[in-house]
């Protein structure tokens, strides 16, 4: 059951990742006909998208989905799974999240965060997140569990459930 689940989950994951591909880069439609500030403002937000390596990760995240359906169909050759990878784009990735940027920063905000993603700390940032974000889901797991534990101790304490 187990197995079936995480399946579903990935599977969910990968697809609302790779749901753009027909999307291209520089095709998402114009906030409105001849709106030259609306076509500035989606140029920088892919522009910050590029800086943050935001697609790229993306693209890392659907390689090790890959990487679990290929250990849960030991059946299918290598060789289409190595195949259907190379059919992942960052740039598909970017279009879809273009307009989520555009709905909640202005375009001075955006022009802000990619002065930032230019600095050395920013750049620093970026490096560094895939592993802070691992590193930080390890730590909300035990978290999580460690919560967990307590929430059950505290209910046979009280006399809500059994041993």
């Amino acid at each position: 059951m187990k197995r079936g689940r995480f399946s579903f989950i990935c599977l969910s994951i990968l697809a609302f990742a790779l749901a753009g591909s027909s999307v291209g880069r520089g095709e998402s439609k114009p906030a409105s006909s001849g709106d030259d500030d609306a076509a500035a403002k989606q140029r920088d937000i892919r522009r910050l998208l590029d800086l943050t390596g935001s697609g790229k990760l993306g693209v890392r995240v659907a390689g090790q989905m890959i990487d679990q359906f290929r250990t849960l169909h030991p059946n299918v050759p290598g060789e289409f799974w190595d195949e259907f990878k190379k059919e992942i784009k960052p740039d598909e990735l970017n279009e879809l999240v273009v307009p989520i940027y555009e709905k909640h920063f202005n375009h001075d905000d955006i022009l802000e965060l990619i002065r930032f993603y230019q600095s050395p700390v920013g750049q620093k940032l970026t490096t560094a997140l895939p592993q802070i974000t691992q590193e930080a889901m390890t730590a909300g797991q035990q978290w999580g569990q460690n919560l967990a534990r307590k929430c059950q101790q505290r209910l046979k304490e009280k006399g809500y459930v059994q041993t």
